[in-house]
């Protein structure tokens, strides 16, 4: 009878050795797999960040080349010629002109008013 008493508690210890080993398995691998998700979540951020800085930096190095040929453009104009000046230094005086015109019509229109009213 004490044999089958110290069987049973054996195998009941067997069973219960066995339930844990599997649990801390169990563990273990869920352990693994979240290290494993957040590996490769951190991977994927550096990566995302590499390459938005890769394009920031292209992005700069695009803009610098424009304004240094836009300053070597500049370096080549002729100030004495006005031949050589660019398009957008004609704009200028051609605009100051259209105002003045317009504020001498304003003020011939104020005068022929004024007069008018006499």
């Amino acid at each position: 009878m004490q044999q089958q008493s110290n069987a049973a508690a054996d195998q009941q210890g067997s069973r219960s050795t066995a339930a844990d080993q599997q649990q801390r398995s169990n563990t273990a691998e869920q352990s693994s797999t979240a290290e494993q998700q957040r590996s490769s979540t951190a991977t994927q951020q550096r990566s995302n960040a590499a390459e938005q800085n890769n394009a920031a930096e292209q992005r700069s190095r695009s803009a610098q080349n424009s304004r240094r040929t836009a300053a070597q453009q500049q370096h080549y104009v002729q100030p004495h010629s006005k031949e050589d000046l660019p398009r957008s230094h004609d704009v200028l005086p051609a605009a100051s002109q259209q105002v003045s015109r317009a504020t001498e019509q304003r003020r011939s229109r104020a005068t022929a008013a004024t007069d008018s009213a006499y």
